[in-house]
């Protein structure tokens, strides 16, 4: 006995873990994230490089993929049967016959139905798919977003580039109709409207500076850099504008990739198996088995034991309904969720058809227009003669076509990440 005893308390000892207490330490962390820093191309930063350092640097990325380590624990914890329980008893401490201490020992085990632990595994297994969809999902959301505060900041950059230029041409027609002025050829309404624009054009280009600064402070959180971080980024060169598929072809691509579905699809799995163990819970299987042995020191005896849940009250019904409810409402979630990615496809698309269409219309049809006319300008700055007015008309025309041209590419860059993100593949590279 003293032998049985020891092999059911080794156990024990062998399972006693030391608790090692980690507290949070905030100003460790805050110079933790002070002390990170990102390489950056000296040329400049493309979207799918600062996509790539988004994907790793991103602090909401740590978060989920934890997750997904605690969901795939779950999967091994679901194996594995719930541990016995050991009772040891002492009897008859207090008695008037002698020698009437008794001692006794119990031993019971909780045997699982048939299919249980598979469909325990089965949620599980669901469960850290879900997590991985989230994964996703995040990686997806963290990638879109970084696309369009690339395109926002390399739009930026080239509006100050095309405000800039407009300042230095306008300084010359500024200074032709100051001489112009004290030469009595032109009037002062035509020097105070030059003016005017002159203060126009340095409001405009100190207010494009602080948006750049605010846009950078963006990206720079997105790949995981400090907020002061310098970015310098340059768009990619791209090919010719890819034909969009159709709205069926799209739809097909999101049930397939969408990681907002596939997780809503893990979390229907998820209650599908909540259903099956409802079922095999109201099942008539033993609680416990029990083994018990007692005695005292002449006497031993062994006894068996076991549970058995009678439905007499109810045969569970109830929580199976509620279950199957529990169900059918992961389906219509899933289905309310591909009903708006089916507009939301459907919205991105056309958005994209249009950004496309006005963005080739301003840069190849308009855009010879612009350079014509800019080098008109110039000609005409050159020749030392020129109608004030007319100069500035043509100036500040082409100056809000190429803010247009500037604003239109933002525009369908970020068409095309609205539109990935729609169908799912906003981590694939464009």
């Amino acid at each position: 006995m003293r032998r049985l005893l020891l092999a059911l308390t080794l156990p024990l000892v062998a399972a006693c873990a030391t608790y090692e207490p980690t507290p949070l330490d905030q100003s460790a962390l805050l110079e933790e994230l002070r002390s990170v820093t990102v390489e950056v191309p000296s040329d400049g930063l493309e979207v799918e490089q600062a996509v790539a350092l988004a994907l790793v640097q991103h602090p909401d990325l740590h978060v989920v993929r934890r997750d997904q380590e605690i969901a795939a624990g779950l999967v091994v914890s679901a194996r594995a049967w719930d541990n016995p329980d050991l009772r040891p008893r002492l009897q008859n401490i207090y008695s008037g016959a002698r020698d009437s201490i008794q001692w006794a020992l119990d031993l019971r085990v909780f045997p699982r139905a048939p299919g249980e632990t598979a469909a325990r595994e089965a949620r599980a297994q669901a469960r850290e798919q879900h997590a991985l969809a989230i994964i996703e999902e995040t990686e997806s959301r963290i990638a879109v977003e970084t696309r369009i505060a690339h395109a926002q900041l390399v739009a930026l950059d080239t509006q100050i580039g095309i405000v800039r230029a407009a300042e230095q041409l306008h300084s010359r027609v500024a200074t032709i109709v100051t001489e112009q002025v004290e030469a009595q050829v032109s009037t002062r309404i035509e020097a105070v409207l030059v003016e005017l624009a002159q203060e126009e054009l340095a409001d405009e280009s100190a207010s494009l500076v602080a948006q750049r600064a605010i846009a950078e402070a963006h990206l720079a959180s997105l790949i995981g850099a400090p907020p002061d971080a310098t970015l310098a980024v340059r768009r990619a060169a791209r090919g010719q504008s890819v034909a969009i598929p159709s709205q069926a072809e799209l739809e097909e691509q999101a049930v397939a990739a969408h990681p907002a579905l596939r997780a809503l699809a893990a979390a229907y799995e998820d209650q599908e198996q909540r259903l099956r163990l409802t079922h095999i819970a109201h099942s008539p299987w033993p609680n416990f088995l029990a083994i018990a042995g007692g005695g005292d020191a002449g006497d031993a005896v062994v006894d068996a034991d076991a549970s058995l849940t009678l439905p007499v009250f109810h045969s569970g019904e109830h929580d199976i309904a509620v279950a199957e409810a529990r169900r059918d409402r992961a389906r219509d979630a899933y289905r309310a969720r591909l009903h708006a990615v089916r507009g939301e496809i459907r919205r991105a698309s056309l958005a994209l058809r249009e950004h496309e269409r006005r963005h080739n219309a301003l840069s190849r049809r308009l855009g010879p227009l612009l350079d014509r006319a800019e080098q008109l300008v110039r000609s005409v700055l050159d020749a030392g003669g020129a109608n004030p007015l007319a100069l500035l008309a043509i100036e500040m025309r082409v100056l809000d076509l190429r803010r247009d041209t500037a604003q239109a590419a933002f525009e369908r860059d970020r068409a095309r990440a609205e539109l990935a993100a729609a169908t799912g593949s906003a981590l694939a590279a464009e």
